[in-house]
């Protein structure tokens, strides 16, 4: 496996720091991980086919601490798991090209945050086609408003838009960006969620040409990316304070 790779997967749950422990799985073709960030205003399910080492079961905690480890490398990688009885005590992962390598010790599977059941999911009356000038934006424009923390999701029932930094009650800077839609229907109200975890997940797969962001009035968003062997589905719950 390339490092990049393992790096790819990684990011799609690390968030850029917003998850720091999560259940990871891996099987002879793949890994896969159903993650809550420390906010909990997102879960998601990460699969990369092709990327299993094994059946093992493991516990990352200080994911941050991974990546620090992982920068040491380049190139190809290979990744060995160690048990103690029948847990997962630590991986070891090494370059084939220079042969230098790092270990990671891996925590118990009881002390790392895991992905809740969702239950009562409400329909999604709204679909907003996302392409990449949608996510440059959308990165870009939370780049530009950093101290930020929400968006609003807005619909009339013939137009949508996105607004990073909307208020109905004060003058503020924000960035608007116009949608195009599958499905359309009027909000009464703007439905707000976490701009920064937006942000990260739109990071952690800007790679992709486009994707569904699938919107219901009753305060639910989800989306899923698919490229190359990465398959990313995300669920962000919407904020009941605004910024």
């Amino acid at each position: 496996m390339e490092k990049s790779t393992l790096m790819g997967f990684i990011n799609r749950f690390y968030l850029g720091g917003q998850t720091q422990s999560a259940p990871v799985t891996s099987t002879k073709d793949k890994l896969s991980c159903s993650f809550i960030n420390s906010a909990k205003s997102c879960v998601g399910d990460i699969v990369l086919d092709k990327g299993g080492f094994g059946d093992y079961e493991m516990g990352l905690y200080e994911i941050q601490d991974l990546i620090k480890l992982l920068n040491v490398l380049d190139g190809e990688i290979s990744i060995t798991a160690d048990k103690v009885g029948d847990m997962v005590s630590q991986l070891e992962v090494k370059s084939t090209r220079t042969n230098a390598k790092v270990n990671y010790g891996l925590a118990r599977l009881d002390v790392v945050s895991k992905k809740p059941d969702l239950t009562n999911v409400p329909d999604f009356g709204l679909e907003i086609e996302m392409d990449k000038q949608f996510i440059n934006s959308f990165i870009s424009g939370k780049g530009a408003l950093s101290d930020i923390g929400t968006f609003a999701v807005i619909s009339d029932g013939v137009d949508a838009k996105v607004v990073i930094g909307h208020s109905t009650t004060t003058q503020s800077n924000k960035v608007t960006i116009p949608v195009d839609t599958k499905k359309i229907e009027s909000f009464d109200e703007p439905v707000y969620f976490d701009a920064d975890t937006f942000k990260e997940v739109l990071s952690a797969n800007k790679d992709c040409e486009s994707a569904t962001l699938y919107v219901s009035a009753a305060g639910l968003a989800k989306v899923n990316f698919k490229v190359d062997n990465f398959d990313a589905s995300y669920v962000l719950v919407a904020k009941t304070t605004v910024d």
